[in-house]
């Protein structure tokens, strides 16, 4: 018996839909085109699989069962083919991972090193964008695992805890805050900032933060060393993750402020999508830095 995958993805479609016309529209095929295949599988299978009648068609138990068969065929099909799709032309696993700035810069590189050295045969795509793009590049397909910070799990995706980080103010050693060791953020909004809050997901995620603190802002910019420099040169405070901006905070006249505000400390997450089956490699890669982060907690 000789059943081709195209014939069985009309068959379902023919099934589900009821109807021979409504089934060829769902696959972009002309419905002549779907007859003739229905009548080829008729005829290797040597059975009756539909009843067909005036309002469409109905399944007979011969067809039932076949409608089951050729859903697991298909699954099993489109599963083969996306874990062969997760290599490389060489052969190496390849796995497209977005991540935001702060995790880029605090954790992947001694995590992504670890999980590199064993497995050896994979391959890392790492764009770093910011929260709110990483979330959507998963969501659309377009990134196989994301490293994102929200404080609710975006719908559509699996997410697990990874690390933690703490938002903190840099302020030069002659600026007013510095004389604290810890404030509210309130005490901060009136001064010039350095930053780049329009797409910074500080602003999606705390919008009421960000509307203050924009109000403020003379420099725009993205990048936490250059941020800090800003800051060192007297062109206003920022808020920063101190992880990434820690060695700006020796030697340099810059200090860090603590903020008292709860939101300040962080849970960054891993996601995956949550409607499909994830790649194998990827799974991988998401259980291996969860273990991580979790064990460094110890």
């Amino acid at each position: 018996m000789r059943l081709d995958l195209f014939s069985l993805r009309l068959f379902i479609a023919v099934a589900e839909e009821r109807s021979i016309a409504r089934a060829a529209a769902r696959e972009h095929v002309v419905a002549s085109a779907v007859s003739k295949r229905l009548a080829a599988l008729e005829s290797e299978t040597r059975v009756a699989l539909l009843k067909r009648h005036a309002k469409g068609v109905d399944l007979t138990p011969a067809g039932a069962m076949l409608l089951a068969r050729a859903r697991d065929i298909v699954r099993s099909v489109e599963l083969t083919a996306s874990e062969v799709g997760e290599f490389a032309t060489d052969g190496y696993a390849q796995i497209r991972l977005a991540a935001n700035p702060s995790s880029v810069v605090q954790f992947l590189a001694e995590d992504l090193a670890a999980f590199l050295k064993a497995n050896p045969r994979t391959k890392i795509d790492l764009t770093e964008l910011f929260s709110v793009e990483v979330v959507r590049a998963v969501a659309d397909g377009q990134a196989d695992v994301g490293i994102y910070c929200a404080p609710v799990a975006p719908h559509g995706l699996v997410s697990l805890p990874y690390r933690r980080d703490e938002l903190v103010l840099a302020v030069p050693r002659s600026h007013p805050l510095a004389r604290h060791r810890t404030v509210d953020f309130a005490a901060a909004v009136g001064y010039d900032f350095v930053g780049f809050f329009p797409t910074l997901s500080i602003e999606s995620v705390y919008p009421a933060l960000a509307s203050r603190a924009h109000s403020r802002v003379r420099v725009q910019i993205a990048n936490f060393d250059a941020t800090c420099r800003m800051v060192q040169a007297g062109l206003g405070i920022a808020l920063v993750p101190f992880g990434a901006a820690r060695p700006h905070f020796t030697g340099t006249g810059l200090l860090s402020v603590r903020l008292k505000d709860a939101w300040a400390r962080r849970q960054l997450h891993l996601c995956l999508r949550e409607s499909d089956q994830p790649r194998a490699s990827a799974r991988e890669l998401v259980e291996f830095l969860s273990a991580r982060a979790h064990a460094s907690k110890r």
